[in-house]
């Protein structure tokens, strides 16, 4: 799992949790057309995005429609930061 990434780095004592930021085939490629430092939006890319979206997490949060402030309080809310 991708906490195996992680946990090297923190101290053996320390609960790690994996969030993953999920986005709808239509907002993901809104958001990629909108990115002018990429190509264009071909399988390489829809094959990475299937991989992304289905990675195992321990939490999941859709980022469709919101703002980069609201991810990150939805963030600090599943790690109790907030």
């Amino acid at each position: 799992m991708q906490q195996d990434l992680v946990r090297p780095h923190t101290p053996p004592s320390s609960v790690t949790s994996t969030v993953q930021l999920v986005a709808s085939p239509t907002e993901w490629a809104g958001r990629f057309a909108g990115d002018g430092a990429r190509g264009s939006l071909d399988e390489f890319y829809l094959a990475r995005y299937d991989q992304a979206q289905s990675a195992p997490s321990d939490f999941r949060i859709n980022t469709d429609g919101r703002t980069p402030v609201e991810v990150a309080t939805l963030v600090a809310d599943v790690a109790e930061l907030a």
